[in-house]
This record gives C-alpha cells, sequence and structure tokens, in this order.
C-alpha cells in the first residue's frame, strides 16, 4: 500500500516542484518510489502469484514504470530500458 500511496503523490509533488522552483523534491520523490518499488517487489511475489492478486500486482508495477519514467523524463534523466 506505501508503494501505491507514493504514486498518488505524483502530481502533488509536480506541483510542488512548479510552485516552490526546487527540482530536488522530484529527485528525492523519484529515490523514495524506487525504494518502495524495490521493497514491494522483494516481498510481494508478483509472477508467482496468481489471478486478481497477479493482475493487481502487475497494474502496480506498470504504474511505478510510467510513474518513475515520468519523473526522471522530468528531470532530464534518460532512463534504462533494460539491464
Amino acid at each position: 500500500m506505501a508503494l501505491a500511496r507514493h504514486i498518488i503523490r505524483f502530481p502533488m509533488v509536480i506541483e510542488s516542484v512548479v510552485r516552490e522552483l526546487k527540482p530536488h523534491l522530484l529527485a528525492a520523490y523519484a529515490r523514495e518510489l524506487a525504494d518502495l518499488f524495490n521493497a514491494f517487489y522483494h516481498f510481494e511475489p508478483v509472477l508467482k502469484s496468481e489471478g486478481i492478486t497477479r493482475r493487481s500486482r502487475l497494474t502496480l508495477v506498470k504504474a511505478t514504470q510510467n510513474t518513475l519514467a515520468e519523473a526522471l523524463q522530468t528531470l532530464g534523466i534518460d532512463a534504462l530500458r533494460t539491464m
């Protein structure tokens, strides 16, 4: 749930960055998002789960991917496609 709550905050973070002219807030947000995703993926078996649980977790993975990509793009950082 912490990961989903963090993703929901993204528009508010963008507003704060623009209003306060503090891009470091977005960098910190992106780092926190990556940390939360790492913990989520470590403790929640995404690909080993089944049914609605699997679909929900995959949706959260995709939402994280999209949000992190948008944050990095806004910061002018090219994200890796693969590792």
